[in-house]
């Protein structure tokens, strides 16, 4: 009768744990991280008899969390994967609005000088047609200077959010860190049981890890883990922690001594990297490039003429690291008199044949970085460059955004809460919850019926 009566009470304890469980299942449906708990159950150890075994009930093994290695490694590195490439895209967005602006981009403004040098070439005594050129000119290096200027913008917003994201990384780090001491007390003192609350909050820590940068994790006995950027660099090991800092050289440190710049890829901080080192400072470069090579062709020519006065040419354009020009930002006009330019080769007021030669420098070959091109086709380069890289970083922000999406639904359908499953579940430990209550209950009255049997 007594081990009825404790068969019963284990069932009592069992279910109503189970119970409890999938309410706490239920409760946390729309909790970002978590896991789908279940109970695992065993039968008792059976009492043996001459003519066999009686088992002694049930008892609750452990409450497993429905967790996929594989599946979570696969959303982290997606998930990197997607926040690298999206922010590419939208820092290469800025970058291309830069240069290919409609009306008002550096391609539009180099097409108008061309073409009012060529209007000075069909009336080079006109003073009119010589002011528009000037005009021209100073609309040209105003788009260098905008372009320059918005490029150093656009630089410094990379750099802010470089300091944020390590800022951001150091307290996920530090988390991962405290919940590893945690997690490794707690299942000492469990014997060996998950604390899957626990692991949930670390596994959210290092998604959200991910989506600053790539990373690697290895978890010990202990049940800490250990965290690495994706070259190896540790960021978490077991209970040691390494910071993050940003030095004057916008350099990565790991520690405040290894540079790690070079290292870290993905996320947002291997694109805002990528970018910063990649993208903008090529591009920066080539507008640099350009613009000395523009001053430099337009100026040899310009001094090798005779302006309208019958003068020797003065340089048209200054340029940043001009010596005698030091003080200028990138590109400038040097000329405000439309009279100075130097439209003849020593002909006379009507010789056009120097303005003709400026016009031609936009198909004539010239070296630019160590490239031959022109200076059209150098304009035209840096901007398909930017558009290129723009396009491809877009390209695979909606690739890798697609396979984020499949990895999400992919561990949501392994540890999401169904509502479904759960009210199934919930029907039937309830159930057996009262199952085992009327058992419990015929063993009262198996033992009320044997007590008065034993008062007569």
């Amino acid at each position: 009768m007594s081990s009825i009566l404790n068969t019963a009470l284990s069932a009592l304890n069992a279910n109503q744990r189970a119970l409890a469980t999938v309410s706490n299942n239920i409760a946390n449906v729309n909790t970002d991280g978590y896991s789908r708990q279940t109970v695992d159950m065993a039968t008792r150890q059976p009492n043996q008899f001459g003519f066999g075994a009686i088992g002694t009930g049930v008892q609750i093994t452990g409450i497993r969390r429905s967790y996929d290695e594989f599946v979570t490694t696969q959303l982290r590195n997606n998930t990197a994967g997607f926040f690298d490439q999206n922010t590419r895209y939208e820092l290469g967005s800025q970058l291309e609005r830069v240069l290919v602006d409609e009306g008002n981009g550096i391609n539009s403004a180099f097409s108008r000088f061309f073409n009012s040098l060529q209007d000075v070439a069909a009336s080079p005594s006109s003073l009119s047609a010589r002011q528009v050129m000037l005009s021209q000119a100073q609309a040209l290096a105003n788009r260098f200077v905008d372009a320059n200027a918005q490029f150093t913008e656009v630089g410094n917003e990379v750099d802010a959010r470089i300091n944020v994201a390590i800022n951001d990384m150091n307290a996920l780090v530090q988390r991962i860190g405290d919940l590893n001491e945690v997690i490794s007390k707690s299942a000492g003192q469990r014997q060996g049981a998950q604390p899957n609350d626990l692991l949930d909050q670390r596994d959210s820590a290092i998604l959200a890890l991910s989506k600053l940068v790539k990373v690697t994790t290895t978890q010990a006995s202990d049940g800490s883990m250990s965290v690495f950027t994706g070259s190896g660099q540790p960021l978490v090991l077991s209970g040691q922690i390494n910071t993050l800092s940003l030095d004057n050289n916008g350099r990565i440190l790991l520690g405040g001594v290894s540079d790690i710049t070079a290292s870290l890829s993905g996320g947002a901080v291997g694109g805002l990297l990528a970018f910063r080192d990649g993208t903008l400072a090529t591009a920066k470069q080539e507008l640099t490039e350009i613009a000395k090579t523009i001053a430099d062709q337009f100026n040899a020519l310009q001094v090798g003429g005779v302006d309208l006065a019958g003068a020797n040419g003065t340089p048209l354009f200054g340029y940043n690291g001009d010596a005698d020009n030091s003080s200028e930002f990138i590109l400038s006009v040097r000329i405000n008199d439309p009279v100075k330019i130097a439209a003849s080769q020593g002909g006379g007021i009507g010789d056009n044949s120097n303005i003709l030669a400026m016009a031609a420098l936009e198909r004539s070959a010239v070296s630019i970085n160590g490239k031959t091109t022109t200076l059209g086709d150098s304009l035209r380069g840096l901007v398909g460059t930017v558009a290129n890289q723009v396009r491809e970083a877009r390209l695979g922000s909606e690739a890798q955004n697609s396979l984020m999406q499949q990895s999400l639904l992919r561990r949501d359908g392994i540890s999401g809460v169904n509502l479904d499953e759960e009210a199934a579940d919930l029907m039937k430990y309830q159930q057996a919850y009262q199952a085992a209550a009327q058992m419990s209950a015929v063993a009262n009255s198996i033992f009320q019926t044997l007590m008065d049997a034993f008062r007569r």
